[in-house]
């Protein structure tokens, strides 16, 4: 009989993680939770060393200790490993310091004007004094600058304090990179050009990564050498390596709309398929004596080694070290339980940084896991085939059924889209990926033998071409995704309940079970309902913060009216950035756009467009641009103010409730203002409710 005894690492993990949240989510700052997990542990070794009498049961007392213990010790984690709570914080000296040392710690990223590099702070210079200091800050490096110091991994520079605390977002619903930066420990950025940057000629880098980066970079200029044609070479860099920098945006939009995104990302997946393709070579072994012992430090040197090709990135240490602690276990012991297994590998690595947690790639590639360990073999029993292939379509596809059972709540969470056609796809790119995988290590292991370079590279190019024209097929399918899902974090709770109920009615063959799903179901859609009734009683207008560019959504229930300019409608990666999140969370139908530098009128039920005027339910909206010298002699609700001179020159005719300052406006511009009645859309979106 299965019961909670066979899995003391899963009992300790739930509050374990329970105290990682409460820690990231409550900011706790106290130095007290270590102390009382101390107090807590204390108390169950004076448990275990007195003598109690039999008849007093005292197991919940030492369940109810433990969980306590491990939940304030992770309450302790997260605080240890906050770098803001550290007392030699570099911004604890922000008033003195004069320069910044520190250290590039990851390899530059090339963006469109600078290079993205970040940087670990090793100490502050003021007074011609050094400090000692720590701390992690993302700098934009002016590309001149950077490319004359030749800007690389483990360079010490000295940089001017011109760090500035990292934004919140300035549009609804929009992606909050300030949270994200938090949770990989960094708070400010800032853009440093040759004026504020010093280089020390000093290389302070790890070693290991040192030799992680320059041999991802030998290996890349490999595949180019075997042949490798720059269509293909995307996918190869991103599935091989684990370099995204490569890949172009339409290749990015159609491997995730065909639900194949994951593929493009070194993960579990990646480590996955060379451990079992490994784990099939090597079974020869299993039959010496101490062959066993050889295999696992064989299968653990070839998996690190891979990590290490691919740079030693986040995702494929996380995914190796998961599959490290599965190769030790089932190697060690016939009977170690996968799921003990998989909660040490999640103890590990929250104990080196807790607030990997809160990475999705972390969510998302365990509960994949979960999911496939679980649910396949169930899933695959189910059907029966005699044909060879299709019994191999059919285990790939119990594969991708699972793994998307377990992931599907949580991806329409973050993502807000689902893959129709994800077992097409998944079909392609399993197989696929996996002899891509060990065509482009081989090309690489035998890339020295210039004949087998030339081969192999031109196999790994008709493969990948396979595979890119596979995933544009299903891209190009009619309703490929469904797109603009919104759930909210309780919703997707109630999901997972729900799948978990289902599981236990199919498991267990009892009622009970369906009818609590059910009644999970029906709260999920009554929610659901609940919020399309109050979204649809609401009117507004939201005046997006979008980089200079108008961009006016007109919100009638859950129908809208996009006022732009063309060229910012036509840019899908700030639509999507900016605004798109937006619409998803309102659950608003496709917009009806309307070009602002249109002259002829445009009217619907709601909505009214006429030289420099809307009007929205009877809230008129006036533009004030370059050129609009007379103000409408009438009240106005709403005036949008583009141009600075011509306010300036209507002051005292304006007669609005709300005043909006375009973003290009500048600061000192509206500091010249002495009635403070305005809002500029340089500290954010802008909404009016309309009644």
């Amino acid at each position: 009989m299965t019961t909670w005894q066979n899995y003391p690492l899963i009992r300790l993990l739930l509050p374990f993680l329970l105290g990682v949240m409460y820690s990231i989510y409550t900011d706790a700052s106290s130095n007290m939770w270590g102390w009382v997990a101390l107090l807590l542990f204390f108390i169950l070794v004076l448990l275990t060393r007195t003598r109690l009498p039999k008849n007093l049961r005292l197991n919940w007392i030492f369940g109810l200790i433990s969980n306590s213990a491990f939940f304030c010790i992770a309450v302790g984690l997260v605080i240890w490993n906050t770098t803001k709570l550290q007392t030699d914080y570099f911004e604890q000296f922000e008033e003195k310091t004069e320069w910044l040392i520190a250290r590039v710690s990851t390899d530059p990223v090339e963006k469109e004007n600078s290079f993205q590099v970040k940087l670990g702070i090793q100490g502050v210079w003021f007074d011609s004094v050094f400090k000692s200091a720590s701390g992690q800050v993302i700098a934009y490096i002016e590309k001149d600058t950077a490319a004359y110091f030749n800007l690389c991994y483990g360079q010490l520079i000295a940089i001017r304090p011109v760090f500035k605390p990292i934004q919140e977002p300035k549009n609804p619903s929009q992606f909050n990179y300030k949270k994200y930066m938090r949770s990989q420990g960094i708070y400010t950025s800032g853009y440093v050009n040759a004026d504020n940057y010093i280089d020390l000629n000093i290389n302070k880098g790890n070693l290991l990564f040192q030799y992680a980066i320059s041999i991802r970079k030998k290996f890349l200029s490999v595949l180019k050498e075997s042949g490798v044609e720059k269509s293909q070479l995307g996918v190869a860099s991103a599935l091989i390596l684990g370099q995204k920098e490569h890949l172009d945006s339409i290749t990015i939009q159609s491997y995730a709309s065909a639900g194949a995104i994951h593929v493009l990302a070194v993960s579990g997946l990646h480590v996955g398929i060379l451990y079992l393709v490994l784990d099939f070579l090597m079974q020869w072994l299993g039959k010496w004596k101490k062959g066993h012992i050889i295999k696992i430090i064989l299968l653990l040197l070839i998996l690190w080694f891979y990590a290490l090709l691919t740079g030693l990135s986040p995702s494929v240490m996380r995914a190796t070290t998961m599959f490290s602690f599965v190769i030790i276990a089932s190697g060690v012991s016939r009977k170690s339980n996968i799921y003990n297994t998989l909660a040490a590998s999640v103890f590990f690595l929250l104990i080196i940084d807790p607030f990997l947690l809160l990475q999705v790639g972390f969510q998302l590639s365990y509960l994949a896991v979960i999911g496939i360990i679980y649910l396949q073999p169930k899933i695959y029993r189910k059907l029966h085939f005699k044909s060879q292939l299709l019994n191999y379509i059919w285990k790939i596809s119990s594969v991708s059924i699972a793994a998307q059972i377990a992931t599907f709540p949580l991806c329409l969470l973050y993502f807000h889209q689902f893959p129709i056609y994800f077992l097409l796809s998944n079909l392609a790119v399993i197989p696929l990926a996996g002899v891509i995988l060990i065509l482009g290590l081989s090309v690489i292991v035998l890339g020295v033998v210039p004949f087998m370079s030339g081969i192999l590279g031109f196999v790994l190019n008709s493969t990948i071409w396979l595979l890119n024209k596979a995933i544009m097929l299903i891209h190009f399918l009619p309703c490929n995704v469904i797109e603009g899902v919104h759930i909210s974090g309780i919703e997707c709770l109630l999901l997972y309940l729900f799948i978990m109920l289902i599981i236990v009615t199919v498991k267990k063959k009892k009622l009970v079970p369906l009818y609590f799903s059910l009644a999970v179901m029906i709260g999920i859609l009554s929610l659901d309902f609940l919020e399309d009734v109050h979204l649809k009683k609401h009117n507004e207008l939201c005046f997006y913060s979008a980089n200079g560019a108008l961009a006016l959504d007109c919100i009638s229930g859950n129908e809208h009216v996009l006022l732009a300019d063309s060229m910012f409608y036509q840019n899908d990666k700030a639509m999507n950035f900016l605004i798109k999140n937006n619409w998803h969370n309102l659950d608003l139908k496709p917009e009806y756009f309307v070009d602002f530098s249109t002259n002829a009128t445009i009217e619907n039920l709601y909505f009214r467009k006429y030289n420099s005027m809307i009007q929205f339910r009877g809230c008129l909206v006036y533009f004030l641009f370059n050129g609009n010298e007379q103000m409408p002699n009438k009240p106005i609700d709403v005036l949008y103010v583009n141009d600075f001179k011509s306010f300036i020159m209507n002051k005292d005719d304006i007669r609005a409730k709300h005043i909006v300052f375009s973003n290009d406006i500048l600061e000192w511009e509206l500091n010249k203002l002495t009635d403070k009645n305005f809002h500029s859309l340089r500290t954010g979106a802008y909404i009016i409710d309309v009644k």
